[in-house]
């Protein structure tokens, strides 16, 4: 009996699972399509200049 709801609940789980990455993917990949190529948010430039300033730090902290 053990086995049997075991196999069930490993079966349910699988297809939740996969039905769960495959929503993902397929919102992830609606947003990069609604996307310009142009069309640069906030949050972007605001994560390009943290990178940046981490960069340069990183550079400062290796040369000593």
């Amino acid at each position: 009996m053990d086995r049997i709801l075991n196999m069930i609940l490993r079966q349910i789980t699988r297809r939740l699972v996969n039905k769960g990455i495959n929503a993902g993917i397929n919102k992830a990949s609606a947003m990069r399509a609604n996307k310009k190529a142009g069309d640069v948010s906030d949050q972007d430039r605001h994560a390009a200049r943290q990178t940046k300033q981490a960069m340069k730090m990183l550079r400062r902290t290796t040369r000593m």
